[in-house]
């Protein structure tokens, strides 16, 4: 499992995909190696994202022509899904640098509280 893959896709900002093909991406992402490719079934990809499998067929249409996977399928052979990683890259949040830290002033002690009798 990439986790590189799952962590880009879970920060995935905008809305270039539909709840559904996300959904798909984020499965075969989860499913992928560290170079992208990985290949489920289309059954499993519905089990794992809870998605009846014409749903799921539909989505990898979608996300083929929207050029986010590619897949390939020897005869007799498995489906072999590649998850094009620079698309997912572009949708990231930039990094923000953040502020220096600034000194403050030190703490000044109080006074003991005295208590009444």
């Amino acid at each position: 499992m990439s986790y590189s893959l799952v962590q880009a896709c879970m920060d995935m900002r905008g809305d270039p995909l539909s709840s559904t093909e996300w959904r798909v991406l984020l499965v075969l992402c989860r499913y992928a190696g560290e170079d992208g490719t990985c290949f489920p079934t289309r059954q499993t990809i519905a089990t794992a994202g809870r998605l009846n499998v014409r749903s799921v067929i539909d989505a990898l249409h979608a996300l083929k022509e929207k050029e986010w996977v590619s897949w390939t399928q020897p005869a007799g052979k498995k489906r072999i899904f590649s998850i094009l990683t620079d698309k997912l890259m572009d949708y990231q949040v930039p990094v923000q640098e953040s502020a220096p830290v600034q000194e403050s002033a030190p703490v000044q002690e109080s006074a003991p509280v005295q208590e009444s009798a």
